[in-house]
């Protein structure tokens, strides 16, 4: 299972690698609708930095998770207050200020995406696909041939020539629909 991911990841990555520079690249003609002001376009500037400035962002994410990693890990730090630190008041406070971006993130998802997956929960899964499936799949196919059964039931009587009788029409509408079939 593992294995197409990884493989998905490789190609995306080599892909991206290739065609940076089609859709992000300096004077790309890619998007050639689209217009930028060059003379208040910093972006510019950006391309021609040395790459030690531009890998900052890298170096502070790995300083970071080697830091957390001896700190927890290498020191004699207890875990129970590595934890109780992470949940104190202010620590929460100032995790959940940075995670949900001044609670947008919670806004955009309460007002729009809940009530967008809801609707298609209802409507379409519901309604469309499970009803669907429900109704003409195997279990509308049970529930009709059960029906068929009960109806026939009560043409049982008990006595021999209305059991044949049953038998020749349905053997006859067999024959009708292999003739119209064929």
């Amino acid at each position: 299972m593992i294995l197409p991911l990884v493989f998905l990841a490789f190609g995306s990555i080599f892909y991206g690698f290739l065609s940076r520079d089609l859709i992000i690249g300096l004077g790309s003609t890619f998007f050639n609708n689209v217009f930028t002001n060059y003379y208040n376009f910093d972006l510019i500037d950006s391309e021609f930095l040395p790459a030690l400035i531009k890998n900052i962002p890298l170096f502070f994410t790995i300083l970071g998770a080697m830091s957390s990693l001896f700190l927890i890990n290498c020191f004699l730090v207890d875990k129970a207050s590595v934890l109780d630190n992470k949940l104190s008041f202010i620590s929460r406070s100032l995790y959940i200020f940075l995670n949900k971006k001044w609670h947008f993130d919670q806004i955009v998802n309460e007002l729009i995406v809940v009530r967008l997956m809801n609707f298609g929960y209802s409507s379409t899964f519901q309604a469309i696909d499970k009803g669907l499936i429900e109704k003409v799949g195997p279990t509308g196919f049970t529930v009709s041939i059960f029906n068929l059964s009960s109806n026939l039931i009560g043409f049982n009587s008990g006595f021999v020539y209305n059991a044949i009788f049953v038998i020749l029409c349905f053997a006859f509408l067999f024959f009708i629909s292999f003739a119209f079939v064929f």
